[in-house]
């Protein structure tokens, strides 16, 4: 792993900046910025997480129903029943076609809202774990997600006015507050046209990296060199055509070097049958049929956890 400190060094050399103080907010913002877009677009190794659901805390939130997800999930790479170990089908929408009549599935969406609680009355100081803000009252919105101002990062509530884990922003006098930000998403599952809502399920999924503030805050991807370059395409002037040619094809490189170094989300993979239904072909227990050809009777299926 490499440092905020290093990342910044190694980004102001490329550039010949190496002793200049003055760009180094500026990298740090783009840096956080990085991290955000990068974590939205693949399932990291160190980002993963696994939490339990529990699918009677289904809500419906101007008419769309499911239960609420973290607020620092950035993606979801697998859903498992935590009673029959059955992995769920990924559709991007609850609705289903009549070829997945009998399929269990689930989907993940950002429901059209606003967020739960905003205030722009908010104090919160660099390094703290609790906040100020006049306007929340009495309210309480422990277990709930918040951001502070325009920072990246998102905290959960532990108590009334107190979150985690803390703030290494900047210090924010009169800023903005917003519990539950509108890109907070649900997962909705569906056994066949009936939507769950009893039960436990398992959603394995990653969080978006953490906001990198302090030169010791280490980067969990797998490939600093990478980051570097992105840092370097967007902070550079203009380049000749053979200068941003061969940025790029670096970049092509180090991406594909990022994804080679981190491990990919493994999913025990099942037959189905025509309408959806899971079994393992070596559990079926086969009879003579009048043709003299075997047909199956009984049907066993047994499931793993995945690989993180």
């Amino acid at each position: 792993m490499i440092s905020k400190h290093d990342i910044i060094q190694n980004a102001k050399d490329m550039v010949g900046a190496r002793h200049d103080t003055s760009a180094d907010a500026s990298l740090s913002r783009l840096l956080n910025q990085i991290l955000v877009s990068e974590s939205e677009g693949h399932s990291w190794h160190k980002l993963r997480r696994v939490m339990e659901v529990d699918l009677s805390e289904s809500s419906s939130d101007l008419g769309e129903e499911g239960v609420w997800l973290p607020g620092n999930l950035a993606g979801v790479d697998a859903v498992q029943d935590s009673s029959t170990g059955e992995f769920f089908t990924r559709r991007d929408t609850s609705a289903y076609d009549m070829g997945e009549r009998g399929m269990k599935r689930y989907s993940v969406h950002t429901p059209s809202q606003t967020p739960l609680f905003w205030s722009d009355d908010c104090m919160v100081m660099k390094g703290a774990d609790t906040f100020t803000c006049p306007t929340l009252g009495s309210e309480n919105y422990t277990g709930e997600w918040v951001r502070f101002g325009s920072e990246p990062g998102v905290y959960q509530l532990t108590a009334a006015a107190t979150f985690t884990p803390k703030y290494w922003g900047d210090d924010q006098a009169q800023g903005s507050i917003v519990v539950r930000p509108e890109s907070t998403r649900k997962l909705s599952v569906h056994d066949g046209e009936r939507l769950k809502t009893s039960g436990k399920v398992k959603v394995y999924y990653w969080e978006y990296h953490h906001p990198m503030y302090r030169d010791s805050d280490m980067l969990l991807f797998p490939n600093p060199r990478y980051v570097v370059l992105l840092m370097m395409r967007e902070s550079v002037g203009t380049l000749s055509r053979r200068d941003r040619n061969a940025l790029n094809n670096e970049l092509d490189f180090h991406r594909k070097e990022s994804l080679r170094l981190n491990p990919h989300f493994q999913v025990p993979s099942h037959p189905r049958d025509r309408i959806g239904n899971t079994f393992n072909p070596a559990d079926v227990q086969h009879v003579s049929r009048r043709d003299g050809r075997p047909s199956a009777q009984g049907i066993r299926v047994t499931y793993t956890e995945p690989t993180l």
